[in-house]
């Protein structure tokens, strides 16, 4: 009994002793009693002895706190209610309406400064009336100021001080808000007089500081929209990186966005193969910088390529040209040409006329005329007659194809300007000379010696390029090593690369491989979802970006048939689908399972354009937009297009139900043939 007692007295006392650790960690801010009182309890002889201070001890420590007891469980849900509260005020500042009511009121605060600037001058100094306009301005300026710092507070107390100051831009946009809200409060309280020609002069200042805040929000808005837009198709990429990023919103640890920032920049870097490797661990950094080419490294590369060779196409025309050791003459490209050349950069350019009434040289003078257009050829010491000779030697390396000709290696090449002028990546990309040469002849170049077959026969028929290239891209990898071929013919006759540094011409072929690699159908879907990814994040089509804008533009300039107006549009279609089916002849000859769209006897050509349209063409086109937003009027051309095919779909059902029966009946005649030879 006495030790059931002494068990039960054992375990009540524990339970006191947890109690009373709870309520010591409930009043953190409470001064300890005394140490001397502190209670023991020791188990001696199986009897309980207790301090005889315990009781009073737990007394007093209900009295210290008073009336400020609270349960734990209060607290627990004091704490739910204050993260909710932080989610829903964090939700708020980075929602899509708070962004539009922000954007509203910097159109309203810009359009009230060019108004002070119109009206705070001397000569309506006296002008009771205008003096009552320029107050009514500045106090609503004064509101709108007061709203741009609620904003900074806000988004403090959100992300925390260190996080959002990290950019010393905002940094910058505050000091300013906060400069600005001192001088109007000077100007309200003082009178005009009282100010000196040294003050206006800061009012100026201030003002014009106050624009330039406006025109950097206008910057990050743009960054919203892209942030904001919603594709219409989702990823695998996008959906982890849309859930990382809806994490990193309700984690307050520092340490757990740090590495959920790690996190999404290694997968919109699409670097998540490359090797880690130890500070410090200079054998490890050796061999892989010498057999791993990393993102990084690439990108360090790059930057510092950007910095010596890089100029916008604003300075395209100022910089190379008064060093230039070396002048060349330009080439004159005859009327004909420069006729059709004023529409070199809109996608209504009449490129069939064109080939009709001009038999040769089109390629040549295109390419030349467009590198003495934005004086390339002074700038990376090419010699005009040397780039000429290579142009109409790629151009006789076109087969006389359906689709896949000399005509279509045209097309591309001036489509690609269209992205470069009209989308305006020229300023978009910063391009550089080199990068305008880069673009020219990959477009020029990226279907070369192509035979009129896909790389899904050349494959199945185990050809000797799907050999050569282990069945990886073969007829890229073929138009991209006859192009290079061709640079180290005959002594360097068509080598117009001759004069480039070594620097330049890596950079070259490397970008001319990348591109022309990407225009294989078969990397459409994951370079697309790639793109998006990169789009996602913290794009830069500068210089981090650029190689895969680059690589972008070519791949869109190749697939352009259906942007373009209805009867080029529908000119390429029928040649690309009579390629197509000669393909499909051949497949059906061989015994070989027929391609898709090759099959002469049931493909419809209205469906299969819309198609085309629908689930290749206008996704990318509008994933592109994104970084070339001069782009969105032109996407209207995918939907009257689509209705044009539509309004054909019945007529080419008739076509094909008459090709059958045809089909049928001629299969009939070579039976009643055979039978008669038979008997």
């Amino acid at each position: 009994m006495n030790s059931e007692k002494i068990s039960q007295q054992s375990s009540i006392r524990e339970s006191e002793i947890k109690n009373d650790k709870a309520e010591n960690a409930l009043v953190e801010d409470q001064p300890q009693l005394t140490n001397d009182r502190e209670e023991k309890i020791q188990l001696q002889n199986g009897s309980v002895l207790k301090d005889s201070s315990s009781n009073n001890l737990k007394q007093n420590r209900r009295r210290a706190i008073g009336s400020h007891y609270i349960d734990p469980n209060q607290i627990q849900e004091i704490h739910k209610r204050n993260t909710s509260c932080k989610n829903s005020l964090k939700n708020f500042a980075i929602s899509k309406s708070f962004d539009i009511f922000i954007i509203i009121l910097v159109i309203i605060y810009t359009v009230l400064v060019f108004i002070l600037f119109a009206l705070d001058n001397d000569e309506n100094k006296d002008d009771d009336t205008i003096q009552l306009v320029i107050d009514i301005v500045q106090y609503l300026e004064m509101a709108i100021l007061g709203v741009f710092i609620f904003e900074i507070f806000m988004k403090v107390v959100i992300f925390g001080f260190k996080e959002y100051f990290k950019d010393s831009w905002l940094v910058f946009d505050a000091i300013v808000i906060f400069l600005s809200v001192l001088l109007l409060v000077l100007e309200l309280t003082f009178d005009n007089d009282n100010f000196s020609t040294i003050s206006k002069i800061l009012r100026s200042v201030f003002r014009f500081l106050r624009l330039f805040l406006v025109f950097r929000k206008v910057n990050q808005f743009k960054k919203i929209a892209i942030t904001h837009s919603r594709f219409s198709q989702k990823t695998p990429v996008e959906a982890i990186l849309d859930i990382m990023n809806n994490l990193k919103e309700n984690v307050d640890d520092p340490k757990y966005i740090q590495d959920l920032d790690y996190a999404i920049e290694m997968i919109s870097d699409n670097r998540l193969y490359e090797p880690i490797v130890q500070k410090g661990d200079q054998d490890a950094e050796n061999w892989i910088g010498t057999y791993a080419e990393t993102k990084n490294k690439k990108n360090k590369q790059e930057k510092g390529k950007n910095n010596q060779n890089t100029t916008s196409s604003k300075d395209l025309n100022s910089q190379y040209g008064k060093s230039q050791e070396i002048v060349y003459n330009k080439l004159n490209v005859t009327q004909d040409f420069m006729n059709y050349f004023e529409k070199v950069e809109s996608l209504e350019f009449e490129v069939f006329d064109m080939h009709d009434k001009i038999q040769e040289y089109h390629l040549a003078n295109l390419v030349v005329y467009l590198h003495q257009k934005y004086d390339i050829c002074q700038k990376l010491k090419i010699d005009p007659k040397v780039l000429f000779d290579f142009s109409n030697r790629i151009s006789d390396g076109y087969f006389p194809n359906h689709y896949h000709s000399k005509m279509h290696a045209f097309d591309i090449t001036q489509t690609t300007h269209f992205f470069l002028t009209t989308c305006d990546f020229i300023n978009i990309g910063n391009l550089s000379p080199l990068d305008m040469t880069t673009m020219y002849i990959a477009a020029a170049c990226h279907d070369y010696e192509q035979g009129g077959l896909n790389n899904v026969y050349l494959i199945n028929t185990r050809d000797q390029l799907a050999i050569r290239y282990n069945d990886k891209s073969p007829l890229e990898n073929h138009h991209l090593s006859q192009t290079f071929f061709i640079l180290k013919e005959q002594n360097n006759k068509y080598n117009f690369t001759a004069n480039f540094s070594k620097e330049n011409y890596k950079r070259f072929r490397e970008r001319m491989i990348s591109m022309v690699l990407a225009t294989d159908m078969k990397n459409h879907f994951a370079d697309q979802a790639k793109l998006k990814g990169r789009l996602a994040a913290e794009f830069d089509p500068q210089e981090k970006d650029k190689a895969l804008c680059m690589e972008t533009i070519l791949h869109a300039a190749d697939i352009s048939n259906p942007i373009k107006p209805w009867k080029i549009c529908e000119n390429w279609s029928h040649r690309v689908l009579a390629e197509f089916w000669e393909q499909g002849d051949k497949e059906r000859e061989r015994g070989l399972a027929i391609t898709y769209l090759c099959d002469r006897y049931t493909t419809n050509k209205s469906k299969s354009q819309i198609g085309f349209i629908d689930f290749i063409v206008k996704p990318y086109y509008e994933t592109i937009k994104q970084f070339l937003p001069k782009l969105e009027p032109f996407l209207n051309n995918f939907e009257q297009n689509k209705e044009n095919w539509k309004l054909k779909i019945a007529y080419y059902d008739e076509e094909l139900a008459q090709l059958n029966k045809e089909k049928e009946e001629s299969l009939k005649k070579k039976q009643d043939i055979n039978i008669r030879v038979n008997k």
